[in-house]
């Protein structure tokens, strides 16, 4: 017999109920099973501001349920409540999409081979991290998550920037609160399970997260890019403008620049690898685009090298891209143009460094070079583990370790790859301190952040359309 229209009603907010106590539960369980689990310690700086989050949104989803069902038995039209019945339940979905958004990247740490790797990038990311923070004499915030992505580049999401992976327009909300939530992330390519030398992109990713975090850094790179190049001499076939285009450029050179200060000329390496290619493209502009043409780039990264003194004495660390440059088959103006932001290539990066003189570069040649050479053996024994450069030590020398192998043989053999690959992995793994990654957040900022994002959540317009469906602790949310 159907159901009369008080019963019909009753059931729909019945159904949203069930549905808010099952999510609460999924990520309540998932709190409480990785917040004390072996290797997810480090995590619970994250996961109080997470589940607080999270929390405060079903909070506020129940509240509302709990109006809707006093409308409801007060004989509420049926159609106005179960609109209201189905934006509670799209506010269930989103916050639940949030959730898993964040908890897949955890999750990574469960499997054995990729757990190792994010284990080793942690220490990487940690020391690179700190670094900066205890140099400018500033509290150390909770560090990034790492996690591992298909993608070959490696990517930031810094607060305040969408995730590539929540673009699409059902996700617009999520990306707004993953972008404000202070819990960043860093995507690192997954042949790392592999070739742990490919973590040395994350001393660049984890640079765009500095200099968020730090007040008024972003300013002082424009500020110092802009002051650099008025005070050099124009370059002739430069573009218009003093500092054009190194300020559209800026936020790319400052992490180039920092993954020097870092790791040395192994970050060059990185960038060689990944943007090697026919001379024109080499020095082709993108307009609008983020990053200057790669031969640029790799001026200011090898000029940064040498600024630190990073490379051997009397070394010209422009002479191969000029000669590039010299050679491509382009017409003069773009060779003109690109020849002389070579030379502004070397005046941006000596600005800088000197915006980041607090921090000490990484220099320790010998250390890098005797730990290259052993990386390359079985069981090396390696000292000085425990102090905060040395992960970014081993990752240099781990470069420099493939860099050696690649030159000795036509390609490294299969056992020589594996063998670098996992001494790294262990010697990274046995890095510093195993922190919990970053200070936490007064308990009132906590509850700020939370409650404002549960409120926007709730906020969004109440409208029809096609029936969401009860989410339910099983369902799969997509964009």
């Amino acid at each position: 017999m159907a159901l009369d229209r008080r019963g019909r009603v009753a059931g729909r907010v019945d159904e949203v109920a069930e549905s808010a106590a099952a999510v609460r539960a999924e990520w309540g369980d998932w709190f409480d099973h990785h917040t004390g689990a072996p290797g997810f310690l480090r995590f619970r700086r994250h996961f109080t501001v997470l589940r607080a989050t999270l929390d405060a949104m079903a909070d506020e989803v129940t509240a509302d349920l709990a109006r809707v069902r006093a409308d409801a038995d007060a004989d509420a039209d049926a159609d106005a409540v179960y609109a209201r019945c189905r934006h509670l339940d799209d506010c269930l979905m989103l916050a639940r999409r949030l959730f898993r958004w964040y908890a897949e990247k955890y999750e990574q740490r469960h499997d054995a081979t990729a757990g190792a790797t994010l284990r080793a990038a942690d220490a990487l990311v940690w020391s690179c991290w700190a670094t900066a923070f205890d140099a400018f004499r500033r509290p150390v915030p909770p560090a990034p998550v790492v996690y591992l992505d298909h993608r070959f580049d490696a990517l930031a999401t810094p607060r305040k920037t969408p995730p590539t992976d929540l673009r699409a327009a059902g996700d617009s909300l999520v990306a707004e609160f993953v972008a404000e939530l202070p819990v960043a992330a860093i995507a690192l390519p997954a042949a790392a399970q592999r070739r742990a030398w490919w973590l040395v992109l994350a001393a660049h990713e984890t640079a765009h997260h500095v200099q968020l975090e730090l007040p008024g850094l972003r300013e002082q790179t424009h500020t110092a890019i802009r002051g650099a190049i008025q005070a050099a001499a124009p370059p002739a076939g430069a573009a218009p403008g003093p500092a054009a285009p190194w300020l559209s450029w800026a936020a790319e050179m400052f992490a180039d620049v920092y993954s020097v200060v870092m790791v040395g000329p192994a970050a060059a390496w990185a960038v060689r690898e990944l943007q090697q290619d026919l001379p024109p493209v080499m020095i082709r502009v993108e307009q609008g685009g983020l990053y200057p043409p790669p031969v640029l780039r790799l001026a200011l990264l090898a000029a940064a090298a040498h600024t630190t003194g990073q490379l051997p004495e009397g070394t010209d660390p422009l002479a191969d891209l000029r000669t590039l440059v010299e050679a491509a088959p382009v017409g003069a103006p773009a060779r003109q143009w690109t020849a002389a932001h070579l030379d502004t290539a070397g005046v941006v990066a000596a600005a800088l460094v000197e915006l980041l003189r607090p921090i000490t570069p990484l220099g320790q040649q010998q250390r890098r070079t005797e730990w290259s050479r052993k990386l390359l053996r079985d069981a090396p024994k390696l000292t000085g583990l425990q102090d905060r450069a040395a992960a970014r030590v081993a990752t240099a020398a781990g470069v420099a370790a493939y860099q050696y192998a690649a030159g000795e043989e036509a390609a490294p053999a299969a056992g020589t790859v594996r063998l670098l690959h996992g001494n790294l992995v262990s010697t990274l793994g046995a890095c510093g301190e195993d922190p919990v990654l970053g200070t936490a957040l007064p308990a009132a900022e906590v509850a700020a952040i939370a409650q404002r994002l549960a409120a926007r959540l709730l906020d969004r317009p109440v409208t029809g359309g096609a029936a969401s469906g009860p989410p339910g602790a099983g369902a799969e949310v997509t964009g």
